[in-house]
């Protein structure tokens, strides 16, 4: 508190003022006038103009590969607001994403509940791969886009099976590894590990 007050004091005010800066008053140093001038305003920059930034900053930061994990089980239809589910906040969050990122980046979906194909708590729904590829008439990000629009469709009885679920896909992942992208496992889920029989945390 007594550093507070000295910093903020009237000899620190004369201190900043006598080299050449303005005090926490906006009291001008001493001799300073402000020029007479206008001030112009910056143009608002066009959507092209908005475009042609977003697609340098995205060449300047490093790509991205990216796997995500969605839980599915029906615990994830519980509402969180009036109008909307946990799943489908989850949709509109990775729709999101997948929009903002860019062509050069990798993403895929993995959705999991306990013993949701056989014995196997997860399925893949799309292999990681560039969201500019093509298959057939459409990008990958358009799939993508598709997919998770259509997740609170897919919700499955069962508890949600995390730990399995991600240790296969850190196995994957490490599997195709590339130094290169920055490599990301996403978990989206609304719990804990419910499957007694998988691995446990430790392992």
């Amino acid at each position: 508190r007594l550093v507070g007050r000295e910093l903020t004091g009237r000899r620190a005010a004369q201190v900043i003022r006598a080299h050449g800066f303005r005090d926490a008053t906006d009291t001008p140093p001493p001799g300073f006038t402000t020029p007479a001038q206008d001030i112009p305003d910056l143009p608002i920059p066009s959507p092209q103009e908005l475009a042609e930034l977003r697609e340098l900053l995205q060449t300047l930061a490093r790509p991205t590969r990216m796997l995500v994990l969605v839980d599915i089980s029906t615990s994830m239809g519980a509402r969180v607001r009036s109008e909307q589910d946990r799943i489908s906040l989850v949709s509109d969050a990775v729709r999101g994403t997948v929009a903002l990122l860019g062509n050069w980046d990798s993403v895929g979906v993995w959705t999991f509940a306990s013993r949701l194909d056989g014995s196997q708590d997860w399925t893949e729904r799309a292999a990681v791969e560039p969201l500019d590829s093509v298959d057939g008439d459409r990008t990958h990000r358009d799939r993508l886009t598709d997919l998770v629009e259509g997740l609170p469709d897919r919700l499955r009885s069962g508890g949600s099976s995390i730990h399995d679920t991600v240790l296969a896909a850190a196995q994957m992942m490490n599997q195709g590894f590339d130094s290169r992208p920055t490599n990301v496992i996403v978990l989206l889920t609304d719990g804990t590990n419910k499957d007694r029989t998988g691995i446990p945390l430790g392992d």
